[in-house]
């Protein structure tokens, strides 16, 4: 309970010096805006006027089998790749709750599968980019950071890998 007056005072402006907002001294003042501040109402009817100011779809540590290495013969065999991307998309919150309004993480997750099941690469910055310009091709996806990472290359590390970092150029 105090933790949950702590965060109300926080995001309130509260400084200790005047009744705590939401208490009996406040009440009768409920409905007038605190002066220097605007009202925000928190409930889930009013999430809508506040502002969005980013909004990030996470996919953390898909692992797939990929065809990937420098040899062919690295590539003979599908290895282990972990994935990890952050997709920065158009902040919109949804409006009444409908997945038609949002970009459908199952689509997303569903091209991260298909490329490795279906594609042969050298390197694995070829993949970080395949990933990263197919996430274009999703209308809000503003920009998109891909981290790949072979898990079988090497017997004394855990893993090897790049991050890259792309923005749609109208961004």
């Amino acid at each position: 309970m105090a933790a949950n007056i702590a965060i109300a005072a926080a995001n309130s402006g509260f400084d200790g010096k005047t009744e705590m907002p939401g208490s009996a001294d406040s009440r009768e003042s409920k409905n007038r805006p605190e002066r220097g501040h605007e009202r925000t109402d928190r409930s889930s009817e009013g999430l809508s006027a506040t502002r969005v100011l980013a909004q990030r779809i996470i996919l953390s540590d898909v692992i797939l089998p990929c065809h990937i290495g420098a040899t062919a013969e690295e590539r003979a065999q599908p290895q282990q790749v972990r994935i990890n991307m952050t997709l920065e998309v158009t902040p919109r919150p949804p409006v009444g709750d409908d997945l038609g309004q949002v970009l459908n993480y199952s689509r997303v997750v569903a091209m991260v599968q298909e490329i490795c099941r279906t594609s042969r690469f050298k390197l694995v910055e070829s993949l970080a980019d395949a990933l990263a310009a197919r996430c274009f091709e999703f209308p809000p996806v503003e920009g998109t950071i891909v981290k790949i990472e072979k898990l079988e290359r090497y017997a004394e590390m855990t893993a090897i890998g790049i991050e890259i970092e792309r923005r749609r150029p109208d961004c």
